[in-house]
């Protein structure tokens, strides 16, 4: 039997594409596919890349951004949105335009601004479109460490850094942060999960023994904005795709010649909104 619209969900990734597969919004789709979400896309950039690295660029216009947008959120009515790279600010002026419009449903920003070396790879005017126009609309963001720094101009080397950067992401608007510890360099994976209310939470697991890490920042982001579209709370959601991304890096491709992909279908894992 086909599925009704009241038996499914909706995510809407605006992300770049990864012609290696690792990232991006095919690691999105992916996710979404996990968690028994339909995936839609607004493609910000097209890019030639693969584990070693990304070799050419090409950003998608504003007008086609807006018009992917528009595309989604009038017939497929997303429950839930995110964000991943954006590239530009042609994809952020076309959010903010559909936020005008008072269309936007619950949206997760990864703000990816930095490489893997935690050298910055966005402007500094897209660096402050994504800080006026993305993070106060927000439902969470969830840098890195290398990307909190960006964010706030503090340093994060340690737990009390984490600390210090989730408060003043706060302070300038944010309603919830999500700050990943994964880069800190301890045999820990320490998360920060501070909320506007002042309520705070720490998900610490141990790090999996794996180089292959690529693309766990677009799925745990992804994971998220799956689950609230199913209606978990924010902290349900972020405790329970903290997990799924574990459980996926515990079952990383060791592919191509660089920094391999997480796997996606851990075979422990076991979705919840089964029919």
């Amino acid at each position: 039997m086909p599925l009704s619209r009241s038996e499914i969900r909706c995510v809407l990734t605006v992300a770049g594409s990864d012609s290696g597969g690792g990232a991006g919004l095919q690691a999105d789709l992916k996710t979404f596919l996990c968690h028994h979400v339909h995936g839609a896309v607004a493609v910000t950039c097209v890019t030639a890349q693969n584990t070693l690295g990304v070799q050419a660029i090409k950003l998608m216009p504003h007008a086609l951004v807006r018009a992917q947008l528009r595309a989604v959120i009038d017939d497929l009515a997303p429950e839930a949105m995110k964000t991943g790279f954006l590239a530009g600010v042609e994809a952020i002026d076309a959010i903010e335009m559909e936020a005008a419009a008072g269309s936007l449903p619950p949206l997760i920003v990864d703000p990816v601004c930095v490489d893997k070396h935690g050298k910055q790879i966005l402007t500094d005017s897209v660096v402050a479109a994504i800080k006026s126009v993305l993070l106060p609309r927000a439902l969470l963001v969830t840098p890195n460490a290398a990307e909190a720094t960006v964010l706030t101009g503090l340093p994060v080397k340690g737990q009390r850094d984490m600390e210090a950067a989730a408060g003043a992401l706060l302070e300038q608007g944010v309603h919830a942060v999500l700050l990943k510890g994964g880069r800190i360099g301890t045999d820990r994976s320490p998360d920060l999960l501070a909320v506007e209310t002042g309520a705070v939470e720490w998900l610490d697991t141990r790090r999996v023994a794996t180089t292959a890490v690529l693309g766990a920042g677009d799925t745990l982001a992804a994971a998220i904005a799956s689950r609230i579209a199913w209606g978990a709370t924010l902290v349900e959601a972020v405790r329970l795709s903290k997990e799924y991304v574990t459980e996926c890096l515990k079952v990383s491709l060791e592919i191509g010649r660089g920094q391999g992909p997480i796997g996606h279908m851990p075979a422990e894992y076991r979705w919840p909104y089964s029919r």
